[in-house]
């Protein structure tokens, strides 16, 4: 039977009990048709009626349990109409398992209505694990009679398993298996991080570069979740509502020993559906990999130093100096309400001497010197506006017309054929020495005239292209828009384009200019310049004590590997933070299986995906850094 509480007339809470001794209680919990963010529940279900089932999730601290009660028709009846009850069933982990006390996010109207003896609950975010119902009425619910055939509790059995799953219209109920059991506390640890990562995936924190975008807030709280704890000190900062970052800290035990900052970004990039093969917010594991936006960029290394910090955490560790870990907003759209926006605001809250951030780890080199990528370094952001102006007219009427479009087109035309002269900085001569490649064609990689040619006729368009970035400043035209609203029949009177320039070492504003005047030429007089980001390429040395344990914790699984200092063509964080003074190095550790041009074509590309080996490498390289860092 059932029970609901009325609290001026609403219904508050409805407990439905199984009149079988197997099937625990469950706890509906009741919602508005707005948002919820900051409702921490400690125990759930997921609850799910059809017109001859009733399916719950019970979580316990042994797992997560399938129950089925097979019957007729559930009597739902006693319908009083006029009340709407809006029923919420959720999922949680045991109390060591990332989906603990899982908060209800992002309720939307409920689509189903329960009529009689017919209950049906739709899914309405599968990729949070929550479903709801809508009740026109106020009901009781009861599974009558004895309705536990026999074989239902080995059928149960069967779903037993920490195991993450998804809800959706297929397989609401249905837990998702790892590819092979995981045994032991490492192997514990790698699980959450795949749990964490898919959960931040089907999260979904898009930024699409608008200030009302990211939604960052919803994988904050999440990892708010998993950090907490006995010795942390939380923080969250707010620059707008749903944009909030994460500052959680282990106190050191000496005032003037260094800090170490694990930061990770919590935003992902917008995805065209069209071109992926699964769900790019399912968070789906298959055949060893999570797919999703965000599982190379960067929310699997965001996850597994989040679990790596808990584990810390609950083992008791005391560094000498603070532990930081930093899950910030808004790396994918210049920090603005991230990272840059806390170094303005709050430095004194993420200050650290070292920091460790997006991206290294692959595996490159001959078979008898293998090494592993470490950046140290990134190329400079100069993202510019271009604004051409022309002469509004009627679009009948084109013959001479002065079109500010005609004109952008040609501006977007020469800034995309304009290549500037190669430049060979320190890193890069040091990448090349890296490489197996034989003597001849190390030194075309050298040469500044043989290099063009070489890369012109590369076969793999993908490493003609980062070789290219590598070594030029380039220049990207990717957006066109217009001040005013633009109209078949009006010819345009104003166009900007909006240009991503990525700079070598050495060049600022000034050398930014230079390029774009030689690129434009004679249009250089009709084209309007404005700055949107201005940050030089960034750099930090090598020789410190950060490098040296991270060279000791790559050596442990790959003890004839060296660390390989390497400049990368995007941009981080961890700029900010060199800003400040820090020194930051891009980390991680991957499969050597995993393809440096694979996972490069997976970045802000269709069908992103990680696998769990990478998973588990880069969790255990944080802890054997922090275990090390602090002699």
């Amino acid at each position: 039977m059932s029970s609901a509480e009325q609290v001026g007339g609403q219904l508050r809470s409805v407990d439905v009990v199984s009149a079988t001794e197997d099937l625990t209680v469950i706890e509906a919990i009741p919602a508005v048709f707005e948002r919820v963010h900051r409702e921490d529940v400690d125990r759930g279900c997921l609850v799910r009626f059809t017109d001859r089932r009733l399916e719950a999730l019970e979580a316990s601290e042994r797992g997560v349990h399938l129950h089925r009660v097979e019957s007729g028709p559930i009597p739902i009846c006693q319908v009083e109409r006029g009340v709407d009850l809006h029923i919420v069933g959720f999922v949680t982990r045991n109390p060591r398992h990332v989906g603990d006390r899982v908060r209800l996010r992002r309720l939307v109207e409920a689509v189903s209505n329960l009529e009689n003896e017919d209950a049906d609950v739709t899914t309405l975010d599968d990729r949070s694990g929550i479903v709801a119902g809508r009740v026109v009425g106020r009901c009781v619910v009861a599974a009558g009679g004895d309705h536990e055939r026999e074989g239902d509790k080995g059928h149960k059995e069967a779903f037993e398993t920490h195991a993450p799953f998804s809800v959706s219209e297929a397989d609401a109920l249905t837990p998702e298996p790892y590819d092979a059991p995981m045994t032991g506390e490492r192997d514990s640890r790698t699980q959450q991080t795949v749990e964490l990562l898919q959960a931040m995936i089907r999260n979904e924190c898009v930024n699409d570069g608008t200030a009302e975008s990211g939604f960052e807030t919803r994988n904050s709280d999440l990892l708010q979740q998993v950090v907490e704890g006995p010795g942390v000190d939380i923080e969250t900062f707010h620059p707008s509502p749903e944009r909030a970052s994460l500052v959680a800290r282990i106190e050191g035990s000496d005032p003037d020993a260094p800090s170490l900052c694990l930061m990770g970004h919590t935003d992902v990039v917008p995805v065209n559906p069209d071109g992926w093969s699964r769900d790019p917010f399912g968070g789906e594991l298959v055949d060893g990999e999570v797919w999703g936006r965000g599982a190379v960029d960067m929310l699997n290394l965001t996850s597994s130093m989040a679990i790596a910090f808990r584990h810390l955490a609950d083992t008791g560790f005391r560094p000498k100096g603070n532990l930081i870990y930093f899950g910030v907003a808004d790396e994918e759209s210049g920090s603005a309400y991230g990272a840059q926006w806390m170094a303005d605001h709050h430095a004194d809250a993420i200050r650290a001497d070292y920091v460790l951030t997006e991206n290294g780890g692959l595996h490159s080199g001959p078979a008898e010197s293998p090494v592993v990528g470490m950046n140290v370094g990134e190329k400079g952001v100069a993202w510019r506006r271009l604004r051409v102006r022309g002469t509004p007219g009627h679009g009948s009427r084109p013959f001479r017309s002065d079109n500010a479009l005609v004109r952008a087109a040609a501006v977007v035309q020469r800034i995309h054929e304009y290549r500037p002269e190669p430049q060979f900085h320190e890193l890069w001569r040091h990448q090349v020495d890296s490489m197996d490649l034989d003597s001849e064609t190390r030194a075309i990689m050298l040469d500044p005239v043989k290099i063009e040619d070489y890369l012109d006729a590369h076969p793999s368009v993908g490493t003609a292209a980062h070789f290219y970035s590598c070594t030029h400043t380039t220049f990207s035209p990717n957006l066109v828009e217009a001040e005013h609203g633009m109209k078949t029949n009006v010819i345009p009177d104003q166009v900007e384009i909006n240009v991503d320039i990525r700079t070598l070492p050495g060049e600022g504003a000034d050398e930014v200019q230079a390029h774009l005047d030689a690129a434009l030429g004679d249009l250089a007089d009709h084209v309007e310049v404005e700055i949107i980001m201005n940050d030089p390429a960034s750099i930090s040395q090598i020789d410190t004590p950060l490098w040296d344990t991270l060279q000791k914790a790559v050596g442990r699984p790959f003890p004839s590997s060296r660390l390989d200092p390497q400049l990368i063509i995007g941009f981080t964080d961890a700029r900010v933070y060199r800003n400040m003074g820090a020194v930051a190095y891009g980390a991680g550790l991957f499969s050597p299986d995993l393809a440096a041009a694979d996972f490069g074509s997976r970045f802000h590309g269709n069908d992103e995906r990680i696998d769990i080996e990478s998973l588990a490498l880069t969790t255990q390289l944080w802890l054997d850094v922090c275990n090390d860092f602090w002699p």
